[in-house]
């Protein structure tokens, strides 16, 4: 999260959007520390397209962080087993003026052969101010519990 500061930048000029690219981050965590015995790690190679929108007085307004993950895998602490998942595009919308947060995508997917769709994150999750969903679309099963990532190495 480090990186959203960078998008804070001053602008060079009021009311005109300012974006920044970054490409092939790497990054390494603890997906699931809650397992019986073993903590999923997720660890991905990913790329960021973070627009920032500014009012006439130079606030931000509004942040579109466009993240595109080219390589994730899933790792079993314990066993070191390793699952991959695919290319995974997500669009982050940060609205400063109602301090909304909507996630627009597929941040979660992960299919493996024999057992189909095991992971399915797809769609639109939009978080108010306080961190209430106020609307979604489209199945979110690690947002709700109904899977977790443990279940990628039953």
């Amino acid at each position: 999260m480090a990186l959203l500061a960078l998008a804070f930048a001053q602008p060079v000029s009021a009311g005109k959007p300012e974006t920044l690219v970054l490409k092939e981050l790497e990054e390494e965590f603890p997906l699931a520390p809650g397992c019986d015995g073993f903590v999923v790690i997720h660890r991905h190679v990913f790329d960021l397209r973070i627009t920032t929108y500014f009012n006439e007085a130079g606030d931000p307004t509004r942040e579109v962080i466009h993240f595109l993950e080219r390589l994730g895998t899933y790792i079993n602490s314990a066993t070191e087993e390793v699952v991959s998942g695919p290319v995974t595009p997500l669009k982050i919308v940060i609205d400063f003026e109602e301090g909304t947060v909507a996630y627009i995508g597929r941040p979660f997917h992960v299919t493996m052969p024999g057992r189909g769709v095991v992971i399915h994150g797809t769609g639109i999750v939009i978080f108010g101010p306080d961190g209430e969903i106020i609307h979604e679309g489209g199945p979110h099963e690690l947002l709700h519990g109904e899977v977790s990532a443990c279940d990628l190495f039953e």
